[in-house]
Parts: structure tokens; sequence; C-alpha cells
């Protein structure tokens, strides 16, 4: 009996994909999908990879060629950690060295996620799309600038998270909550200006939840909806909410605490308060309500309160950057690159944060603001690849505007554009392109395509016209982009450069990278089109991931703004799947057949708190099959067929009864393929082969008792047999394949019994490359061709 590996050797050796390809003659589909990390595959993603592979060989097997070329996320940022800490533990970092890293790591992850998914049988031009070549990079390149010319891309000022260990911006999902300890306390704030009918030792008492934050304070917030009490402790006059009152003072202390009056709110408005160890006022500002805001930050990532007194940081705090822009207060960003406190936090220049908030406490204390601090545990954001915490903070980033020239009302509005998709899909692609921000462009990466831009040393203008980008765009398909890292600024630019603005002639490189998912974003559009004799394939999209629906949103935004074209004969095929957040346990590659694992790909509603369950039904559903089949081989032991005999009109009644009831279920099985509802062909199959087949085997052939009898229901077996198992091939292709090797001395009218070729030159054949028999062509009995 063939193995698993045996079949994939098999598949390997006859080259089964390009056969399939070569005999379709022309391409009636293209496989397209976003792009796949490939530095973990989760269930959802695995999901569809398995229901695009059944798509491709129910019909290819049909004879109707299916294009696909797996589709990689070519810059997933793991592949970065792992270069660096792979070379460069010592510190000293080398451009090119780096980035030839990065292709070693990037071939090492693709590699092994290859093999997973050829293992469990999936067909595919395995020997494309690995790397991007230069040519590719050439195209984005081109492509940027398109963008650029047309005056979609911008640069922009905003709050971002930021990884101080990876160096770089991180997108929403790159970041994680979780635990870590925070340095928090309660600060008296000495009121400068106001309140000086209570005396001189007056101040506003907050409970900040990171102490190093106070380093970049602008202003100081209160809210309307809280009430301030004004109390006298030790001489001193505090302002502070009942909250704070109770948080800050323990019980035994308390009495010690006179109450002297409420204070209106818009009293503290006219106050300032002097910095507690900077040289500045900060004024005292009431906070407006950011509830109702698209972009207001998770409150997870947000654990200090919007209530109370509080120091605004808004240059490092999401929400007190969304209330900054509301009262046009200065953003200030007091830490670097490393995650250092800069020259604007003076005495604490140069310490890292996660240090910084002791040695604050320790001045506070020396200078009698600090009632009490502590480290506690707080939720707060994380880098997903290096799981340090992430820091905040103001930062420069080229961004795809998408209202620039109208683009988003055009294609909203316009009758052209989104015309060829189905009213149901047509709604989710509107309302997502109303939902979408400007997507950015640029990140602070070394692995990645260069942003062919340069800057004038002199007054700082942007140079990028058409003669330098052709320049580049020339340069990176003849050497690839790394020759941009390599050269020097006179080595990429034309002659004789001058500054457009001041003539200056001295210029330096934009020093961030294309982002990773705009860059394959820019590679997928430039790849729309389709190789060899394809005549208008259709292009055919699995919705499986949360996050398809943006990313074809982004496609259709982008595809437009650059050739005013979206993405045309497309299909969408599926649903958004709910076990995204479900990673792929290596163990069940080694537990279960590989077969069990596509039945269990293809379940719907799958609940990830019980796969082993779900696992285990999918392997006892597989089991039954197998053994019926089985016990029909053992039936087939002695079977030798005659061309001549018997027909159809010959066969007993029954026989020909469950010949025309599998042709029913043939035909209902075929409308699921052509649905593309995978797990209904499955359940029809199933139910079919537990119920009709395995009663008939039961009480019907083992009561046979004339010779004729006996042929008739062995040839009606093995025809059933012969079409079951093309239309469980897609789905379970090894038991298909093992079950075609065990009948195909039968079936292959090219290779009679007594044919005498070796064992292996007989073994290279395929279920996949035989001739489709429909349900309109069974039962096909005197047709040798058939078979």
């Amino acid at each position: 009996m063939l193995t698993e590996e045996k079949i994939l050797t098999l598949w390997d050796e006859i080259d089964i994909y390009a056969q399939l390809i070569q005999r379709a003659k022309s391409t009636a589909y293209v496989l397209r999908e976003m792009p796949t990390a490939t530095d973990h595959l989760k269930l959802d993603v695995f999901k569809g990879k398995i229901c695009q592979d059944i798509f491709l060989k129910s019909n290819m097997m049909q004879g109707m060629g299916v294009e696909y070329v797996p589709h990689w996320d070519y810059y997933t940022p793991t592949v970065e950690t792992k270069a660096l800490n792979r070379e460069y533990k010592d510190g000293t970092f080398d451009a090119i060295r780096f980035r030839r890293q990065c292709r070693r790591e990037f071939q090492r992850e693709i590699d092994q996620q290859q093999n997973q998914l050829r293992t469990v049988g999936i067909f595919g031009d395995w020997k494309k799309g690995k790397t991007l070549d230069s040519r590719d990079e050439a195209k984005i390149i081109n492509a940027f600038s398109t963008l650029q010319d047309l005056g979609y891309l911008n640069k922009d000022q905003k709050l971002g998270a930021w990884c101080p260990k990876c160096n770089t911006i991180l997108d929403a999902d790159e970041i994680k909550n979780q635990p870590a300890p925070a340095y928090s306390g309660y600060v008296k704030f000495p009121v400068s200006i106001g309140l000086e009918e209570f005396g001189e030792d007056v101040y506003l008492l907050a409970r900040v939840q990171d102490l190093w934050c106070l380093a970049g304070s602008v202003a100081i917030g209160v809210q309307e909806s809280s009430e301030y009490w004004i109390v006298e402790l030790d001489g001193e006059i505090l302002l502070l909410t009942e909250d704070d009152l109770l948080g800050c003072f323990p019980p035994d202390q308390q009495a010690d605490i006179n109450r002297l009056q409420t204070c209106p709110v818009d009293v503290l408005t006219d106050c300032f308060c002097a910095h507690p160890f900077l040289g500045k006022d900060l004024q005292v500002v009431v906070i407006p309500d950011i509830s109702e805001q698209d972009d207001a930050p998770d409150e997870e990532t947000t654990p200090q309160p919007l209530t109370g007194v509080r120091p605004l940081t808004p240059g490092h705090r999401p929400d007190d950057y969304q209330i900054a822009q509301i009262l046009q207060l200065p953003i200030t960003s007091v830490i670097d690159d490393a995650g250092r406190l800069t020259e604007d936090s003076e005495q604490f220049c140069g310490l890292e944060v996660s240090d910084a908030g002791k040695f604050i406490a320790f001045e506070l204390e020396k200078r009698g603001y600090l009632i009490s601090a502590e480290s506690e545990e707080a939720h707060q954001p994380h880098c997903s690849r290096c799981d340090m915490p992430v820091l905040f903070r103001s930062i420069q980033q080229w961004i795809f505007s998408l209202d620039s020239n109208q683009l988003r009302e055009r294609v909203l509005c316009s009758d052209e554009h989104l015309v060829s998709y189905a009213p149901k899909d047509r709604d989710w692609i509107q309302k997502t392109i109303q939902e979408l921000s400007a997507p950015p462009v640029s990140r602070h990466r070394g692995w990645g395509t260069p942003i062919p831009i340069f800057q004038c040393q002199r007054c700082g203008r942007e140079l990028s016209d058409t003669r330098i980008i052709k320049a580049i765009r020339t340069l990176v398909s003849r050497r690839g982009a790394d020759s941009w890292f390599k050269l020097n600024v006179e080595d990429l630019l034309p002659p004789n450069t001058l500054c457009p603005n001041c003539d200056g002639k001295e210029f330096r490189k934009e020093f961030t990278t294309l982002d990773g998912r705009f860059a394959v974003l820019l590679n997928t559009i430039n790849n729309f089109g389709t190789k060899g004799n394809a005549v208008n394939p259709v292009n055919v999209y699995f919705r499986y991931s949360n996050q398809f629906h943006k990313w074809f949103a982004q496609c259709v935004l982008t595809s437009i703004a650059i050739s005013d074209v979206e993405p045309l004969n497309v299909e969408l095929a599926g649903d958004r799947s709910n076990i995204q957040s479900v990673g792929v346990d290596q163990s069940w590659m080694e537990d279960y057949p590989k077969d069990v694992l596509r039945l269990f790909y293809i379940q719907p509603n799958l609940d990830p708190s019980s796969v082993e369950t779900h696992l285990q039904q999918c392997h006892q559903e597989y089991s039954a099959i197998q053994e019926l089949c089985a016990m029909i081989l053992n039936h087939l032991e002695d079977f030798t067929p005659d061309p001549e005999e018997p027909r159809l009109e010959l066969m007993t009644m029954p026989d020909t009864q469950e010949l025309f009831t599998t042709a029913s279920v043939l035909q209902s099985v075929d409308s699921a393929y052509q649905q593309r509802d995978y797990y209904q062909a499955w359940c029809l199959l199933r139910d079919f082969c537990q119920s009709d087949l395995q009663q008939f085997v039961d009480n019907w052939f083992n009561t046979s008792e004339t010779v004729l009898e006996k042929r008739s229901c062995q040839t009606m077996l093995l025809g059933i047999l012969y079409v079951l198992v093309q239309r469980f091939a897609p789905i379970i292709p090894f038991f298909s394949e093992q079950t075609y090797a065990s009948i195909r001395m039968w079936v292959d009218s090219d290779l009679p019994a007594e044919d005498t070729q070796s064992e292996d030159e007989s073994e290279l054949s395929s279920i996949f490359l035989k001739h489709w028999i429909s349900p309109a062509d069974f039962p096909c009995f005197g047709d040798a061709d058939m078979l």
C-alpha cells in the first residue's frame, strides 16, 4: 500500500501540478490570496489554503486550468529579528550583510512553510514566488513613484507605536497586551498661578501611571464630571478628587485631613502649575470627551483613567495625543529611537524609560513632591516580535492618503467601479473602504524595498523627479535593491544633479524603507496579469482571514489610484473564519493522517476550544470510509473484468438501482463542488458510503448466488468505487491515490492486468490525471475509454 511519503514522492516525480496545467492547455482560474506570513501558520490560513487546494483539484481534474503561485509576505518582521539575533550580538551593523542574512532567514522560513503545506497535499507552482527578484523590486519602485507623482503619498507626523529593541514602528496587529511592571505614584504639582486665597503651599494632587511620562507632560488635565475637593493636611493645601483622596492616604491618616470646600472646574482652568522637576509651567485644562473618537485607543493600552487630575503627555500616550489635537496643545517627544530620555528631560537625559521611573521618584521625593510610589503590574502594549514593552512617540511617516484626488469618494460614488462584484460583496467592500484609515507607506527598517527619495543637505527639500526615479529603477532592475544601500549618493544620482530650491549639490538618501505590507500590496497589483495563453481567467480569492476585507479594499483603492482600474473578473469565495487566533500544532501533523487534517480544516464553525474533539471526529469518519473501501477491495480480489460483459442491460435490478443512486449522488456532489461548499460535498459522499453503499455491500453481495450475479455486483462495485475515489480526491487525496493504486489494474484501459511493467514504472500514475467521469457518463460499462 502506498504511504503518504511515497505519494508525495510520486507527485514530485511526475510533477503533478505541471502535468495538470499542461493538460488543461488554458487557464480558467487564477487563485489569488493575501500574502502569507512566513513565520507561523494559523488555523484560518491553513483552512484557506486547503479550500483553495480543493478548488484547484476539483477543477483541474475536470480539465479546467487553475493557476496557483503561493503569495508570501516577503518582509515578515520576525525575519529582521532573527537576523539581528543571529549576526549582530556584538552591536556592529552592516546594511548589506544584514539584508543578506534577512534573505537567508526568509528562505529558511519559506522552505519550512512550503514543506508544511506540501505535506498535506497542496498543489501549486512551488518553484515560483519564493523571492522578489530585481525586476519585481523595480516595478514596486515604479508604482511608488506613480502614486507620488499623482499626489497620493504624503508625509505625516503622528503618534505611533515604537519598539526600541526592533527599532521600528509597529502596526496594530504587531502589538499584544500583557502585564508589565510600571513605576507609578501620587505626585504634587505646585500651583504657581491661581488659588492665591489659600496661600503659597497649594498643590494639585495627581496619580501618575508611569512616572517617566512626567518628562513629557505639557499640561494638567481635569474633567468637568469629577468633583474636586480642597483639603488641608500638615499645613499644605491639596486639590484632588474623592477617589484620589481615598486611594492616596491610608485610613489612619484620613482623620487628619481637613476638608475645606469643593472647587468648581472653571476655577481650576484659570490655574497654572509648576512642573515638579522641569523649569516650566503647566496650564490646567479641561479634558474633552474622546469616547466617541473613531481612533480611540484600546483601554488595555491606556490604563490611566480620564478622570481626576492627570498630567497630559501627548507625545507618548494615545489618549493624551487625541486630547492635545482637540485642545491644540504642543506635542513633545522626549524619548529617542533606543527608548532613552532625550535632552528635553534635563538631568534624566540618557536613562532608559524602564529605569527612569525610580530615578524620577527619588528626585520628586527629594523636592517634597512625592507622596507615594510603587512598582505595580499593569496591562501595557508589547511588541509581538520581541515581547518588549512598546513606547508611543511622535513619528514622521509616509502615508497613502485615501482622500487625495477624491479617491475614496470617486470609488464609492462612481458607477464605473465595483460594478462587476456581486451585490453582497460590493456592500462589504464599500463599507470597508469607508472605514479605512490611511495605510502607512514607510517603515524604519533595513529589510525592505528602498524609498527612492533624496533630501537636500542644505534646505531639506525632497528630490524625486522622473529622471531620478528612472535612474534608480534601472539600477535596481539590473543590480537589485541592495545597490541602494551599497552605493553612495553620488553613485545613485545622475551627474550634475542640483536642488531645484537652493541649487545645493549635496544630498542624503531617505533612511526609511517601504512598509513591507504596502510593498507586497504593490507587487500584488503589478502581477494581476497571468502567464501563457490564459484568456480572461477568473481571479478567485478565498476569504478566510479577518484581515482579508481590509487588505482587499486596499488592493481596490491602490489599483484604481495607479491605473484607474480595480481588480477585474474577480470571484470571492468562502467566509471569514473565527479561528484566526489559534496556531497550528505541529503534533497534529504527526498524530493524524494528512487527510484527516484536511477534513478538519473544511469543518464549518470550528470551536477553537475543542480542536482535539473535531480532529477525533474527523478521524472516525475517515476510518469508516477506509474500512468500507477495504471491504469492497476484498470482494474484488478474484475479479477479472471482461469488456464484453456484463452490459448494463444484463445487470441485476439491485445493481442497476445502486448505479443510478450513485449517479444521483455524483450530481449532488459535483453541484457542491461547483458552489464551493466542500464540507457539503464531503457529507454527501460520507453519508452515501455509510448508508446506501454499506447496506448494499452487507446485504446484497453476500447473497449473490450465480457467477453472473457475482460478476454483475463486482462490476458495479468497481465502477462505483472508481467514481467515488475521483470525488474524494480533492478533499482526501492520499486515500484516493492509495485506493486508485489498488484498482488501477482494472480501470486503466492503457494498463491491462497482464501488463509486464516493473512495479516502479507502473506506480507513476495518479488519480488526478484520469478522465473525470461526469454523472451523465455514469454508469459507463462497456466503454473502456471512460475508465
